[in-house]
């Protein structure tokens, strides 16, 4: 049975909480490691010698940011597997790689949107920020290196992410967005929605969408959520 899995990448910038989420499935199980830290190797969020390994979309994701970003930890887990899972903090924290000119508010971000594959999952949106002066033109777009930076993360998390261990196969990670189900939470009142992951892979099924493409958009995003003293 494919395993489907959630990466949660915790950061704070201008000292509010900032969190990004993925989903992957995984249809063949990793040797001698867990799926969940192959996934966190995959994207590039294990240190190797001391150091971040280049080329992965970790790197293409901090590369867009101001260095006052500061990650903190990244969580992955198997959505069912209660065993299959892998958290490690960033010692010390892995920051934006981008020092040129003043960053921008937190509410400002870079913005991504996958496309719709099936009628029963909504496209799928990314917010990052921690914006650097140096790459914000006037009017809320983007100088044309921020731009060409964006693609390059576009399509790295368009792209299968792969588990390369020194002896047996790969492990492919494949990116998923998923629609979950809604629910009215136990003793609310009024009542409350909220939204949970299906009871097991084949009940989630329906409810994944393949075959995404993510694409950028060439203005400025903004993110209430994260205002000053909100926070994610």
């Amino acid at each position: 049975m494919p395993a489907l899995y959630e990466v949660v990448l915790n950061a704070t910038y201008s000292n509010q909480q900032i969190i990004n989420r993925w989903n992957y499935v995984l249809n063949t199980p990793p040797t001698g490691i867990k799926g969940s830290e192959a996934l966190a190797r995959a994207m590039g969020c294990i240190p190797s010698g001391g150091s971040l390994p280049t080329g992965t979309m970790f790197e293409k994701i901090r590369a867009l940011q101001a260095s006052q970003v500061e990650y903190e930890q990244i969580i992955v887990k198997e959505i069912w597997d209660l065993a299959d899972f892998y958290t490690a903090p960033f010692i010390p924290h892995a920051l934006g790689s981008t020092s040129d000119g003043k960053p921008l508010s937190p509410v400002m971000s870079y913005g991504f949107v996958s496309t719709q594959t099936t009628r029963a999952v909504r496209r799928g949106t990314k917010r990052f920020t921690g914006i650097p002066g140096s790459a914000a033109e006037a009017g809320g777009g983007f100088t044309g290196g921020a731009l060409t930076a964006m693609d390059t993360l576009a399509a790295a998390m368009t792209d299968n992410l792969t588990y390369t261990p020194e002896s047996g196969s790969p492990s492919v990670f494949q990116p998923v967005i998923v629609g979950k189900q809604d629910y009215v939470v136990p003793g609310s009142d009024p009542p409350r929605t909220a939204y949970k992951y299906y009871p097991d892979y084949a009940a989630q099924l329906p409810f994944l969408a393949f075959g995404i493409v993510w694409s950028k958009y060439t203005q400025q995003r903004s993110q209430t959520s994260r205002q000053y003293g909100k926070g994610i």
